[in-house]
């Protein structure tokens, strides 16, 4: 390669300054404003192994409980499944045996593509949609957390692939491919308002916590082995005040280098929970984190 003075550019240099700019970038997440940070324990408080057969792509993690919920894809027979694993022994020391579980299958045509849960009331809530970015098409389905089954009357189409939800008291939250956006929606599906996410963060996983606030987690960069898990405030309707309230840093998979905020997440109880492997294989991990108590 030349350089507009007819010098020639080492191949070195040019990698070195693409690699600096890949860097500078995996860490842009939220807007400039300061915000308070917690950085996530390197030792997990419990390690769940869950030992399920199939081979599927990790999505989504909620927990009740009585129950692990789990939302992956099945890439090679085009299947988005969601699963329902006994907690009852889950976190034991003898746990990583047998799972007494169940799997359903909600795909709808070319919609196999699960999104992120989360729990309201009587409803595990999840996305089936293409598996491409916009143009894409999503059903948003209620799974019924006493029968296991989608309730038909609790179901409802969105013009765009929807990757996490937080299910709010008045507010269904639908972050896209990425989170580029959140659609806040009511509960027959009609759309309250759109607007970008405050905080740059690619969400995978999202939970509702209380009032206007959000719990919403990814990787911090495709290439630097940090994860963001994010407090926002999703304020009054109003997009121009959404914004970034805290954050947790969370470093890589112990002896990998995948981050741990990569796919699912779960809160509950003063606890984090991270699902970041695919099944079969499949761990969650469990962090005491008081402090986030909001």
């Amino acid at each position: 390669m030349m350089t507009a003075r007819g010098k020639k550019t080492s191949v070195a240099a040019i990698f070195g300054c693409a690699f600096a700019l890949l860097i500078i970038g995996a860490d842009a997440g939220a807007k400039e404003e300061k915000v308070p940070t917690i950085t996530l324990p390197e030792k997990p408080a419990a390690v769940l192994p869950l030992p399920l057969p199939d081979s599927c792509h990790s999505q989504g993690l909620a927990l009740d409980d009585n129950f692990l919920y789990l939302s992956c894809v099945d890439l090679k027979n085009k299947k988005g499944l969601v699963y329902r694993i006994a907690r009852p022994g889950l976190e034991s020391p003898n746990a990583g045996g047998q799972l007494n579980y169940q799997k359903l299958d909600l795909t709808i045509g070319s919609q196999y593509h699960p999104s992120g849960l989360d729990l309201n009331g009587p409803c595990l809530w999840v996305a089936m949609s293409e598996y491409h970015p916009a143009p894409a098409n999503s059903t948003i389905i209620c799974v019924d957390r006493e029968s296991f089954q989608p309730v038909k009357e609790k179901r409802f189409p969105l013009a765009d692939h929807i990757g996490a939800l937080a299910a709010g008291k008045n507010w269904l939250m639908a972050a896209n491919w990425d989170a580029g956006y959140f659609y806040l929606l009511d509960y027959s599906g009609k759309l309250l308002v759109k607007g970008e996410n405050p905080t740059g963060t690619a969400f995978q996983d999202c939970k509702y916590l209380e009032g206007d606030l959000v719990l919403c987690s990814g990787p911090a960069g495709r290439i630097s082995g940090k994860g963001y898990t994010d407090l926002i405030r999703l304020s009054d309707l109003k997009p121009e005040s959404w914004k970034l309230v805290k954050r947790i840093v969370s470093g890589k998979v112990p002896e990998k280098f995948q981050p741990m905020a990569k796919e699912g997440m779960a809160w509950q109880d003063g606890h984090l929970y991270f699902m970041p492997q695919d099944l079969p294989g499949a761990v969650a991990y469990k962090f005491a984190l008081p402090e986030l108590e909001h």
